[in-house]
């Protein structure tokens, strides 16, 4: 039978324990040196020992033996302090007993709690699912965002300047047209924030920069080289490079006159619920639960909660052993809000341990003075980056007694290591192997997107996330990783091609790598890049055509018609009177009409009068003759040219395609159509929403319309809401009074009270008195009872006439064939 408890006594010259078991077993011997994650336990049999893992806490181990004993249950719940002489003991909680997938998340955690093994502290306004995620629409806790809403926003410590975009409510933005704010910080290690813009313009996220200025003066921009991204329209993450000590950040760029909100990670409590350790306690007061995250909200520590070591205890510390190394920004250390309590919290040591057992900071609070101690204490970890895997609060010398009733360690996984409880390493298709807590990566490598990076880049895209377009490459095809095209377009050059040929290139083409003239000069030039006029004398292609000997002077290098005079730069006309347009390269135009050579940066056309739009992408200059961007256009805009602004119905970040204008990202609701110019029907169920590409409402239509648009008026005679069947028109809740039919078409005119089945029509009271029509027998009785002389009647009466007027004449015609015959006196 399994022991019901064990008590572990420990002197000083002990390293292990070794605890005594009945059965085939004698003992199992737990070295107790170093932080360990596990422990070997050596058994008898076939067995050489068990591992048993040192994480989550549970009340007991079920540790499975052999087939006739098939677990010892060994109770944790209550360890036993045991004095004997001058000894001590130590009280363990541990970590991670059960063994759960770091996947499989428990379905039985209190309301403020989540994870496998309910380890996660719920920090959502509303509470959470049993995976984290915030209820109801819900959004994180003041000072919190982030993953899962697990990341402290350290906004909150901040003065109250810049209330508008530190306060954490997304509308409320700034006003004053500002492109630049500082914020002052406490200073400490911090690696990325997150910027919300407000509705009205959601690409301005993308033109803020985030400048940090450390401890030592340095400064360092974050979000660079593919270190920002988006996860909505409006809100941008800025990772930094490197985790340093930040005093000032500052906000720049045109977007910062719409910021709304500035999180800054503050990292997450990685000591919560961890394994933990901690030597002899004072008086009877348990010392347990130094970092199980239960923090009352008025402040008031249970005494009983609290550790505390008093001036008698030669051994005095509380150890937390982190079950995989973690990078930590700083610790917060809670006391007792009681003024007589308050001072506990000086003269006390924080040490930090790493993977190998070796101090990476010991920090002593300053002791030069006697003061009243913070209820709340914020200790800066020095750690250059390295990750711990324990790290111990104690006394920094015997004389004193010191209290603490909770301990936070603040900030993330190593590089390269996901999820929550930093077990899992990122996807190595991410750059560099490096992803959020989430598990998203924070950047993919050239020719893949997605939140795994795990999609090629579609035809056209390229780079880092498939950012880039191959604008100037022969049927808009690159290589997916590096942009270099096979073959350029006419009039561009560059592996790339995005650089633009020589402008006096025949046809306007170069060589692809060299940019030299293919097809050689225009008339005039030469050279390899056709950069040189022709000398006095020679005229045509690559001026290779002599003038005529009959030209006084020299001739037109073009044509090679002779020359009278020869005008000086920057004139032509027949006296050379007039002056070339200042947009003439070089002000040099043509003697016989004043027309441009070539032209200035930033105008085109033959005579350089027209601008180049200021819509081009990267800035670049349009094709000196035809005005077309080489580069393509910025975004919001299309066309050739880039004059064409993209629909403002356009959802997501209101991009299109920059040749043909649809909405790269489909329509905001309400809309529909290639471009997203055409407005749902305002007949449609839910706010006017419908199918992006046909127009049709998603959600059927409101009452008293049809169609697939619900455009169409549903019959008029419709009873009830005036619904009717979408597709047939039939009247789904009857007919108004006086009609049936399945549209509520037929009237009911001839029926008495004008009631008639809607189906068959048959009148339901009988037909009006003189109407013959269907159904009209079933009602006839009543019309029989308030009037004698009825139908019935009348073809009793007219026969019973007619049958006493035949019988009174015969009578007559009878009498006067028998009276005698009187003679005439």
């Amino acid at each position: 039978m399994a022991p019901q408890s064990w008590t572990l006594p420990l002197s000083g010259s002990h390293t292990s324990w070794d605890v005594p078991l009945s059965g085939p077993h004698t003992s199992w011997t737990l070295p107790l040196s170093g932080p360990h994650t596990s422990w070997d336990v050596p058994l008898s049999g076939s067995h050489t020992s068990w591992e048993v893992p040192l994480r989550e806490l549970h009340t007991s181990w079920t540790i499975p033996l052999n087939e006739s004993q098939t677990s010892w249950d060994v109770p944790l719940s209550r360890m036993v302090h045991l004095l004997l002489g001058r000894l001590e003991t130590w009280t363990v909680s541990f970590m991670s007993l059960l063994c759960v997938s770091a996947k499989e998340f428990r379905t039985d955690c209190s309301r403020d709690w989540f994870g496998p093994n309910c380890q996660f502290k719920c920090r959502c306004s509303t509470g959470c699912s049993d995976t984290g995620e915030c209820t109801s629409k819900g959004v994180c806790m003041n000072g919190y965002f982030g993953h899962l809403c697990q990341y402290r926003d350290l906004t909150n410590e901040l003065d109250q300047k810049e209330r508008e975009i530190t306060d954490n409510n997304d509308m409320t933005c700034l006003k004053d047209g500002r492109e630049s704010v500082t914020l002052l910080m406490s200073p400490g290690p911090f690696s990325f924030f997150r910027a919300i813009v407000n509705r009205s313009d959601p690409e301005k996220v993308d033109s803020i920069s985030f400048e940090l200025t450390t401890d030592l003066n340095t400064s360092m921009t974050c979000g660079k080289d593919g270190l920002a991204y988006k996860t909505e329209p409006l809100i941008k993450y800025f990772h930094c490079p490197t985790q340093v000590s930040v005093s000032h950040l500052v906000l720049k760029g045109s977007g910062v006159p719409y910021l709304c909100t500035v999180n800054i990670g503050g990292g997450r409590n990685l000591a919560l619920k961890e394994n933990y350790t901690y030597s002899s306690v004072y008086a009877d007061v348990t010392g347990a639960g130094g970092n199980d995250g239960e923090i009352p909200s008025n402040g008031l520590f249970s005494p009983a909660t609290c550790f505390h070591a008093s001036w008698t205890s030669q051994i005095s510390f509380y150890q937390v052993n982190f079950h995989v190394p973690v990078l930590i920004n700083y610790f917060v250390v809670m006391s007792r809000p009681e003024t007589v309590y308050s001072s506990r919290l000086n003269h006390f040591e924080l040490v930090t341990y790493d993977d190998d057992n070796k101090t990476v900071m010991h920090y002593t609070e300053p002791t030069d003075e006697d003061k009243p101690g913070s209820l709340v204490y914020k200790v800066t970890h020095q750690g250059n980056n390295v990750p711990i895997r324990s790290f111990r609060l104690q006394k920094n010398h015997s004389s004193i007694v010191i209290q603490f009733c909770e301990v936070e360690a603040y900030g993330d996984c190593p590089p390269g290591i996901q999820e929550l409880d930093c077990e899992e390493e990122c996807s190595v298709k991410c750059a560099n192997q490096k992803c959020e807590a989430s598990g998203r990566c924070i950047d993919c490598p050239p020719g893949f997107y997605g939140d795994q990076c795990e999609s090629e880049c579609l035809s056209g895209t390229y780079g880092p996330g498939c950012k880039e377009q191959c604008v100037n490459c022969s049927n808009d095809t690159c290589d997916k990783m590096t942009g270099d095209c096979d073959k350029c377009k006419d009039g561009h050059w560059d592996k790339d091609c995005k650089k633009v040929c020589p402008p006096y290139c025949v046809k306007d083409v170069c060589d692809q790598f060299t940019s030299e003239c293919s097809n050689g000069c225009s008339a005039g030039y030469f050279g390899p890049y056709c950069e040189f006029e022709c000398q006095l004398g020679y005229f045509g292609p690559d001026c290779m055509s002599p003038c005529s000997r009959t030209c006084p002077k020299s001739c037109d290098r073009m044509e090679g018609q002779c020359l009278i005079m020869q005008c000086p730069k920057g004139t032509y006309g027949e006296i050379c009177e007039n002056n070339c347009d200042k947009n003439c390269l070089n002000s040099e135009c043509f003697k016989e009409n004043g027309s441009c050579v070539a032209c200035v940066k930033g105008f085109y056309y033959a005579d350089c009068s027209q601008e180049c739009h200021t819509n081009c992408r990267n800035n670049t200059t349009c094709h000196q003759v035809e005005g077309t961007c080489p580069d393509g256009c910025m975004a919001g805009y299309f066309g050739d040219k880039c004059t064409i602004e993209c629909s403002k119905t356009c959802a997501g970040s209101g991009t299109c395609d920059s040749i043909d204008g649809h909405c790269s990202e489909g329509c905001k609701t309400g809309f529909y159509g290639f471009d997203c110019l055409q407005a749902c029907s305002s007949n449609c169920i839910g706010g006017a929403t419908c199918d992006e590409k046909t127009g049709s409402c998603l959600h059927g239509c409101v009452d008293g319309f049809f169609g697939a648009d619900c455009k169409v008026v549903c019959p008029v005679n419709c009873g009830g809401n005036k619904s009717c069947d979408l597709r047939t028109q039939r009247c789904t809740q009857g007919c108004n009074f006086g009609y049936g039919g399945d549209t509520c078409n037929k009237s009911c005119s001839h029926c008495l009270e004008e009631l008639c089945n809607q189906q068959s029509l048959t009148c339901q009271k009988g037909c009006k008195e003189g109407v013959a029509a269907i159904g009209c027998t079933a009602a006839a009785s009543k019309s029989a009872n308030t009037d004698e002389f009825s139908s019935s009647s009348f073809y009793i009466v007219i026969p019973l006439f007619l049958i006493i007027a035949v019988a009174a004449l015969l009578a007559l015609l009878r009498e006067k064939k028998t009276s005698p015959i009187t003679a005439v006196e």
